[in-house]
């Protein structure tokens, strides 16, 4: 794994009760005995549980929550989002949208919501 390009961190309480619904429809569906296992023993083996967040993908993520912050819709947060990136924003919208600074910046988010806990290799 790249750590370069990736960050691991812990699910939020919102992402395991999302992958708790998306089991739970799995053994809905299929009476998985995997699933049921996992269901069962869901608040011990989430704790195990690490996603894998690419840094760019973080960065345009806080990108878009800092604009719909200040009242932009989310098409337009994500197009501003899509201009920082690319190198097309302006220098202001860079300073107060971009708090990570591109892929080379991402240690510095400790100001977002989003904030790194990258993994050294």
């Amino acid at each position: 794994m790249n750590h370069e390009s990736v960050e691991l961190k812990a699910p939020t309480a919102g992402e395991l009760a999302q992958i708790r619904e998306l089991i739970q429809e799995h053994v809905d569906a299929t009476q998985s005995p995997r699933g049921i296992k996992l269901l069962y023993s869901f608040e011990t083996m989430s704790k195990h549980f690490v996603k894998v967040i690419p840094t760019e993908y973080e960065r345009v993520l806080a990108i878009v929550a800092a604009a719909e912050a200040v009242g932009k819709t989310h098409a337009q947060a994500e197009e501003l989002a899509f201009d920082i990136v690319t190198g097309r924003a302006s220098a202001a919208d860079l300073a107060r949208f971009d708090a990570a600074g591109g892929a080379a910046g991402a240690a510095s988010v400790a100001a977002s919501p989003v904030a790194s806990t990258k993994k050294e290799a």
